[in-house]
């Protein structure tokens, strides 16, 4: 389970720590979660608030509704291993 959302859970620290600092390294990398969800280079900055409002038409949910499943599903395996 841990191995099949790591990209997502690793998207979830790189939107976490752009929130926390306000680094070059933490934009550089929140930049590349946006590059690989939207699939394209931003014209514009965005924060991580308006990008996690943002409704990924691949998903077809928004994307903090994305990341709230990831981590559910995650603490679920977690708590309660499959056997």
């Amino acid at each position: 389970m841990m191995n099949a959302k790591a990209q997502d859970l690793a998207d979830c620290e790189r939107i976490r720590n752009r929130i926390a600092h306000n680094s070059r390294e933490a934009l550089i990398r929140f930049n590349t979660v946006q590059r690989n969800l939207l699939n394209t280079e931003r014209l514009f900055p965005i924060s991580p608030g308006q990008f996690l409002r943002i409704r990924n038409t691949r998903l077809r949910k928004l994307h903090l509704g994305h990341y709230l499943d990831v981590l559910n599903e995650t603490l679920g395996a977690s708590v309660d291993p499959p056997p």
